[in-house]
């Protein structure tokens, strides 16, 4: 194969970066779900509740069992490798379809189980969603600043600036979705928040002028990321340079199902919030955590698309220059 003589120096040291994070947090997040479900059922509580656990507990210690393998597997740096560099087109096939997949089970979710109590807890503010939302901001945040301080190392400023920018984002909506951390630690809300934040959180998004505003926000983000990938599709091959830059400013074409499913579900919720119902029970407003967390997901798979792209590209220039400096 043609990428097996790659050099190991960018690219190598890329890879054991994402191992290690992915490692972490997948054990981090196994553990911490696990625990917390348990805890909620535990003897040890005064009211123990007793061995009943609900469907969005049980899901939830199956994700984080999921999670737990995932980080302890002995050949996952092996597979990343496998996902990453050597099959990445049969990868990007892979993840286009995984969406869907993800919309599958919620239907599953939602024709076994109805509009229960069960049903309601998974996309309850503090569920698995949100989490996974919050996780993935996060993930990409670190992602972005590793970009962006390579693109200032080889004076690259416009698009050291673009991630400097994106990272902001990323870290300020991951904040945003766990509430700085309020209903963790059970912060009190400023005079300001209690008056004036329809949730009684410390959120920017929820106060009462930019509320009604956050769905249309990530509909009209979700039509200029899909605009932006057919603008790169038709220039790609007018300007390699422009391109390339393109690559790196607007997600790939096998990502558009995740903001697409987004955008979609947004919609759905939107016309929920004007009409008050839909025809045959399609949606209702809960879903938007599911949508949220496509959306989250595609960001940090844009991420790490890019961290990957640097690092092949400063590869083979590093190939390049001594392959110079041998000749």
């Amino acid at each position: 194969m043609q990428h097996s003589t790659l050099p190991k120096d960018f690219l190598e040291q890329r890879l054991q970066n994402v191992f290690v994070l992915i490692k972490s947090i997948s054990i981090l997040f196994g553990l911490g779900a696990i625990i917390s479900q348990l805890l909620q059922i535990s003897p040890l509580l005064e009211s123990y509740p007793g061995w009943n656990i609900t469907w969005g507990q049980g899901a939830t210690i199956l994700v984080g069992c999921v999670f737990l393998w995932f980080g302890l597997h002995k050949h996952l740096k092996n597979r990343l490798s496998n996902w990453i560099i050597i099959r990445k087109h049969k990868t990007k096939q892979k993840i286009l379809l995984v969406p869907f997949v993800f919309v599958a089970v919620v239907v599953i979710l939602k024709v076994a189980l109805g509009n229960t109590d069960d049903y309601i807890e998974i996309y309850s503010e503090g569920g698995l969603f949100e989490y996974g939302t919050v996780f993935a901001f996060f993930i990409a945040t670190g992602i972005g600043i590793l970009i962006a301080r390579c693109f200032f190392q080889k004076k690259q400023f416009f698009l050291g600036g673009a991630y400097c920018f994106y990272s902001f984002c990323f870290f300020v909506v991951g904040g945003e979705e766990v509430s700085w951390g309020q209903r963790l630690f059970g912060w009190q809300l400023p005079e300001f928040f209690e008056e004036y934040n329809v949730k009684g959180e410390l959120t920017l998004h929820n106060l009462v002028w930019l509320n009604d505003y956050w769905g249309d926000g990530i509909i009209l983000i979700c039509a200029l990321i899909a605009l932006g990938v057919l603008y790169a599709l038709i220039r790609q091959k007018d300007s390699p340079a422009l391109a390339r830059k393109l690559k790196y400013l607007i997600p790939g074409s096998y990502l558009l199902s995740f903001f697409g499913v987004a955008m979609i579900i947004y919609i759905l919720v939107e016309i929920q919030y004007a009409t008050g119902n839909l025809p045959f029970a399609v949606i209702s407003t809960r879903e938007q955590e599911f949508a949220e967390f496509l959306f989250s997901m595609g960001f940090l798979l844009f991420a790490t698309a890019n961290y990957f792209r640097q690092g092949t590209e400063y590869t083979e220039q590093s190939q390049r220059f001594r392959g110079n400096e041998s000749a």
